[in-house]
Formats: structure tokens, sequence, C-alpha cells
């Protein structure tokens, strides 16, 4: 880019779309191949390293990831009494809340870090493309959450954006470009969402009902679509 900014690409979906000639990467996830990856950073581009990657910075990281669990949990557990007018202790929340915080946390906190870093490299000089993505649905669970934030770059992009923009309301300065880019799968992943939201509300009827739960791990929901 002329303006010497650079280019923050956040997974494979940007990285096959910009043409610009400076670029941050966040990751090698970024690039189909090594060959790719090799061939970008002998052409000037940064490509981030893990952010993570000391055991010291690990280990402090994960004190701090600990805490913040404990304090959202305790947090959680307020508001969840209050909105169902309860009186449940902390424990019995923690069986529902705890298995999604202790993903979500450390995966919204990674991807922060790494966008700090991003902001650090270019001195001030970031920016990110803002690309229609009408595809990304909504989470539906935390298997919904886990299988998504690891795997999915659709997904992905769109947590980056977000964590962008909250970099760019806290006077970060990040220039945003729209772009037009149509997702595939959008039928794909309405469809899965449909299917996963009416399992969810039929496992949650028959728990009411019996006093049993139909773990969709050892329950396939294959099983009943052949």
């Amino acid at each position: 880019m002329s303006d010497g900014y650079y280019y923050f690409v956040s997974t494979r979906i940007e990285n096959k779309e910009l043409l610009e000639n400076k670029k941050i990467f966040s990751g090698a996830w970024c690039f189909d191949t090594r060959e790719n990856l090799i061939k970008e950073k002998k052409n000037h581009h940064i490509v981030m390293n893990d952010p993570w990657e000391e055991l010291s910075d690990f280990e402090s990281r994960y004190e701090f990831i600990f805490k913040s669990v404990r304090i959202f949990s305790k947090k959680l557990s307020n508001y969840l009494n209050n909105i169902h007018n309860t009186n449940y202790d902390e424990r019995y929340w923690n069986i529902l809340i705890l298995p999604w915080l202790v993903n979500y946390l450390p995966s919204l906190y990674f991807r922060w870090e790494i966008v700090k870093n991003a902001i650090q490299l270019s001195k001030g000089k970031l920016s990110f493309s803002l690309f229609e993505n009408k595809s990304v649905r909504e989470v539906n669970n935390t298997i919904d959450f886990h299988n998504l934030i690891s795997s999915n770059d659709e997904y992905n992009y769109y947590i980056f954006k977000e964590i962008l923009k909250h970099f760019s309301k806290n006077n970060q300065p990040i220039k945003f470009y729209t772009k037009k880019i149509n997702f595939k799968n959008t039928k794909e992943y309405k469809n899965f969402f449909l299917l996963n939201n009416f399992w969810d509300k039929l496992n949650f009827s028959i728990a009411q009902n019996n006093k049993i739960f139909l773990d969709d791990k050892l329950l396939k929901k294959g099983n009943f679509l052949k």
C-alpha cells in the first residue's frame, strides 16, 4: 500500500483476496501449504509468531486466564440466578458454564494478543478489510464454538474483525476498508444450524420430562438422518 499501512490478514480468506504488497499475517494458518508460507516470508511480509510460544509467557497467561475464569464464573452465576429467579450456588452453575468458559476465554485472549502485537509491529499503521460475511452462523453450543474456532476461517475472520473494532474504538489507529466477498456454503451453514438447534431443543425437552441427557457424541445425530 502506498500510504505505508500493513494489511492485517487474519485467515486464508483475506490472503486469497488481498493483493497489496505489505501484509501482516496472523499466523501460519493463513496459508494452504508450507511452501506458500515460505514464499510470503521471502516477499518481506510479516508472519506473526505464536504469542504464547515462550514457556514463561504461557505460564503467566495461564494464571491470567485461570483468574479470569473464576471471576466470570462468579459473575455469570449471579447473573443467571437473577434472570431465572433462582438461588443456586456457584458450583451448580459451573457445571453448565465452565466447559464454555475454558474454551471461550483462552480462544479470545489468544487472538486479542495477536492483534495487539500486530498493531505494535505495524507501528500504528494497520488496516483491515471488512468483508460481507452473512454466512457466519450463530454459535449454538460449546461443542459448536470449539469446532468453529479451531477450524473455520469465516468464523475466525468474524472474531478477529470484532477484536479489531474493539481496538479501534479504544483509540488505536486502524483503517478499515469495505470490500465485497460472497462466502461459500451459506445454505449449508443455515441447514446445519437449524439441525443443531432442533437437536438441542429435543434434547432439552427430553431431559426436562425424563431426567436424562442425550450426549450427541455417544448418540450420533447421523443415525437418525439415514
